[in-house]
């Protein structure tokens, strides 16, 4: 019994309407053999206990794949994640790369200034001191 992949959690078949369905049948199913079997009742009573034993052993077969594909969808959900917790991490590393230099700058720049200020301060001062 091979399932597809799903996409999204609400696609998985295991929900209570899925098993109530399954065990409905079950029981409807193996209720029309009983019924229509011309058997002893120790033959029936082995057919029933078989037809019990392979429905349960579907149902096992059934849950170990779900478990599985819940498991890789799960270990996919972690891998992207991390991919873009990553990316979020290089992207505001940059940033604040950028945002470093850029503050740099301006903070010479505002050095530069100070200097020119002060400069034409002084030559002010020099200006009026000579007259």
């Amino acid at each position: 019994m091979k399932l597809h992949m799903n996409k999204y959690r609400n696609d998985l078949p295991i929900g209570s309407e899925f098993v109530l369905g399954l065990l409905t049948g079950a029981v409807l199913g193996v209720t029309a053999g009983v019924l229509l079997a011309p058997r002893s009742g120790k033959d029936t009573r082995k057919k029933i206990a078989g037809a019990f034993d392979d429905q349960v052993n579907n149902l096992d077969e059934y849950w170990d794949t779900t478990k599985s594909q819940v498991k890789q969808t799960v270990n996919d959900v972690k891998k992207s994640v991390g991919r873009a917790t990553d990316k979020v991490e290089d992207g505001l590393s940059d940033f604040a790369d950028k945002a470093r230099g850029t503050a740099d700058r301006f903070q010479d720049k505002a050095d530069e200034l100070a200097d020119d200020a002060k400069s034409a301060v002084n030559r002010a001062k020099d200006n009026l001191q000579n007259r």
